[in-house]
């Protein structure tokens, strides 16, 4: 992997827990943390009136759960990503 730092926001933290912890959530965001090692200027921007050029990944449906978005921004000083939320995917 890269020398990326990915770190993850209280807001996001204090979400996860509510869903139902990190145990749960692991095994559905470990490819998305793999992407945004490799490349998290890959995936789309959204405007979001507090993290200007936020970007978002989308879980699949697995072990239970529906599919989730999740929100983070790139920091352009050391690309560090942060992991801002984390919502269940509305169809």
């Amino acid at each position: 992997m890269s020398g990326r730092k990915i770190i993850s926001d209280d807001a996001f933290d204090r979400e996860v827990e509510r869903l139902g912890g990190f145990e749960k959530f692991d095994p559905i965001l470990a490819p998305i943390i793999d992407g945004l090692y490799a490349n998290p200027y890959g995936y789309p921007t959204i405007q979001h009136d507090w993290f200007p050029l936020c970007r978002y990944a989308m879980t699949k449906p697995a072990r239970g759960l529906p599919a989730h978005v999740v929100t983070f921004t790139i920091d352009d000083s050391d690309g560090t990503v942060t992991l801002r939320d984390i919502f269940e995917k509305d169809y």
